[in-house]
C-alpha cells in the first residue's frame, strides 16, 4: 500500500496538519459525554488509549470528555453535551499484514450524521475499515500496536467531535480538524487542532456551509 494512501475525510468538510500544541484552557470550560455503543468486547487498553487521546485534543478547544457505554443505564446530563459514538466492529490491529488487507479508494473510516445541512450529535468509526487502512504501518510489538490504534482511533473520534459540537460541515486547513490524514496523521507523536479549529470550539460559531441533502453523512473516507 502506498504510504501516500490518506484517510480522505468526506465529513462534508476539508482539511490538512498541525505541528504546534495550542494552549490548554484551566480548568476547561465545558463538558461533553461520549455514549460509547456497541462497545461489548472492545479492548480496555486500546480503548483507554483513545480516551487520553481525545482527552489531550479537546483540553485546549476548552472541553472536558466523560465517557459511558450506551447500555440503557442512566447518567445525569445537565449542561452537558451529548455525543452517541458508535464503534463498528472489533477495534484492534489485525494480527498479521494479509495481501488482501488494502482499502478501497473512498472506503469510510469514520463519519458524523447530517440531517437537513445541520451536523448532528450521532458518529462512528469503522474499526474493521481502519484496521485494514493502518496494517502495513503498524510496529509489530503487540502492545505498541494496539496503543498506536487506540491513539489512531481517538484521533478520528475528536476530529467527528470537531464537526459534532462546533455544527460545521466545513473542515480546517491543517491538524485534526483537516479534509485528509496519512497514516503519518493517526500513527505520528504530535497532530493536534490548529488554532482556527480551537477558535470554533470555544466560540462553538457555525461555519457557512454548501446546501445538502436530507440524511447524509460526513465521512472520514479513504483517497490517494
Amino acid at each position: 500500500m502506498s504510504a501516500r494512501l490518506l484517510a480522505t475525510l468526506v465529513c462534508v468538510l476539508n482539511s490538512v496538519l498541525c505541528f504546534g500544541q495550542a494552549a490548554p484552557v484551566d480548568p476547561p470550560e465545558h463538558r461533553v459525554l461520549v455514549y460509547l455503543s456497541n462497545d461489548s468486547g472492545q479492548s480496555s487498553q486500546i480503548l483507554d488509549r483513545m480516551k487520553r487521546e481525545v482527552g489531550s485534543l479537546m483540553e485546549p478547544a476548552g472541553y472536558s470528555v466523560l465517557w459511558q457505554v450506551s447500555d440503557g443505564s442512566s447518567a445525569s446530563v445537565s449542561e452537558v453535551k451529548v455525543v452517541i459514538m458508535e464503534l463498528r466492529g472489533v477495534c484492534r490491529p489485525l494480527a498479521t499484514v494479509m495481501p488482501f488487507a488494502t482499502v478501497v479508494n473512498g472506503a469510510s473510516l469514520a463519519s458524523s450524521v447530517v440531517e437537513d445541512g445541520q451536523v448532528l450529535p450521532f458518529t462512528r468509526l469503522d474499526c474493521a475499515m481502519l484496521s485494514n487502512f493502518l496494517a502495513p504501518y503498524l510496529p509489530h510489538q503487540t502492545d505498541q500496536r494496539n496503543l498506536l490504534f487506540g491513539q489512531a482511533m481517538g484521533r478520528l473520534a475528536a476530529h467527528e467531535l470537531f464537526h459534532t459540537l462546533t455544527k460545521t460541515k466545513i473542515h480546517e486547513d491543517i491538524g485534526v480538524a483537516k479534509e485528509s490524514f496519512s497514516a503519518a496523521n493517526l500513527l505520528g507523536e504530535r497532530f493536534s487542532f490548529d488554532f482556527p479549529a480551537i477558535i470554533k470550539f470555544r466560540d462553538s460559531a457555525p461555519a457557512r456551509t454548501a446546501e445538502m441533502s436530507d440524511a447524509e453523512e460526513d465521512h472520514v473516507s479513504v483517497g490517494r
